[in-house]
């Protein structure tokens, strides 16, 4: 994972909402809806606000009490997840 990433935003038919503490992502070309887990959550809102990957790992790791290399694996993956799926651009 590279700790210097370009911005990240949503893509250009994707709304997100935070409902109870989990993020609900639509893609409103598709009709098709995600929802993030409450980590997941974090480091997207963190992303989408300009935070570094290094500066969300940090959050995350406070907060949930888990390890640097599994933050680094989750949003790794999580981002090629969005990436894939069309919801994030950068």
């Amino acid at each position: 994972m590279s700790m210097n990433s370009p911005t990240v935003h949503l893509g250009d038919n994707v709304v997100a909402q935070v409902l109870d503490g989990q993020m609900v992502l639509l893609d409103t070309s598709g009709g098709h809806y995600f929802e993030l887990n409450a980590s997941g959550t974090v480091m997207l809102e963190q992303l989408l606000a300009g935070a570094s990957h290094a500066e969300v790992a940090a959050a995350v790791e406070r907060k949930f009490l888990v390890t640097s290399e599994r933050v680094k694996a989750d949003l790794d993956a999580l981002l090629l997840t969005l990436r894939e799926a069309g919801l994030i651009k950068g």
